[in-house]
């Protein structure tokens, strides 16, 4: 067959068609369509970068571009939440099936509401695993775990709910560290201060770390628990629940 191509003279008509038909044969599966076993690969490199967007913005913090570190320190926490997300996958805690997850994987919006539900999870996450030791993974109660939760960690819960105000404006400091703007006066990169930067990077870090436990929890988790899980994210209350959070 490529002999056949190479010798024969086809028109440019002929050509275009082949190209097309070239073009369909070829299957480019993107971010939001890798397989399971993928996903525990792909996580990896997506955490390294990552790492390195925040130590781009340590670089250039210490040379005082504090709207470049900001943005750059955002972009770190935006890939580690992706991170997480494909983790979770590669583990068959089924997020991909549910409506919404690629605008989660492919912006950057969806991604800020989801590190704020990552930031509401986090204090409930330690004591649900202790919480769980008490329960029998075939009969357990679901909301008898979540209100057990609330009802010991409600003080802790309120304290950490103040500080996920910075995921609504995440998206607007990206953007004043990378273009200039206008409203009643100029607005540069360059009006950013340490003090922004360092308010930015904490919360950045903070969410970075919540993410890294994340992972670590569900590699040292019993197989019983990671099975409750994996079942309960296949179900339709699970799916809608979660789905609210994900709409484009």
């Amino acid at each position: 067959m490529n002999n056949f191509i190479m010798d024969k003279k086809f028109s440019l008509e002929e050509l275009k068609i082949i190209v097309e038909n070239l073009k369909n044969q070829i299957v480019i599966r993107k971010l939001d369509q890798i397989t399971i076993d993928e996903c525990l690969i792909v996580y990896q490199p997506i955490q390294e970068n990552a790492v390195n967007h925040f130590a781009i913005a340590d670089l250039l913090a210490k040379n005082e571009q504090y709207g470049s570190a900001i943005t750059h320190s955002i972009l770190g926490a935006e890939e580690m939440t992706k991170a997480v997300i494909i983790f979770l996958n590669g583990n068959k805690i089924n997020l991909q099936s549910i409506r919404g997850y690629k605008g989660l994987i492919q912006s950057h919006l969806p991604r800020h509401t989801f590190a704020n539900i990552i930031g509401m999870m986090a204090t409930m996450i330690e004591p649900m695993l202790t919480i769980f030791k008490h329960f029998k993974m075939d009969n357990c109660d679901s909301e008898g775990l979540v209100k057990s939760t609330l009802d010991n960690y409600d003080q802790k819960l309120e304290k950490d709910i103040n500080d996920l105000d910075f995921w609504f404006k995440a998206d607007i400091m990206k953007n004043k560290g990378l273009y200039v703007d206008f409203k009643n006066q100029i607005i540069k990169p360059q009006d950013l201060t340490k003090d922004d930067f360092d308010s930015t990077m904490k919360s950045c870090l903070k969410h970075y770390n919540l993410c890294t436990n994340i992972i670590s929890t569900v590699q040292n988790t019993t197989p019983e628990v990671l099975k409750f899980w994996q079942q309960k994210s296949n179900t339709k209350e699970f799916k809608d629940i979660v789905s609210l959070f994900f709409k484009q």
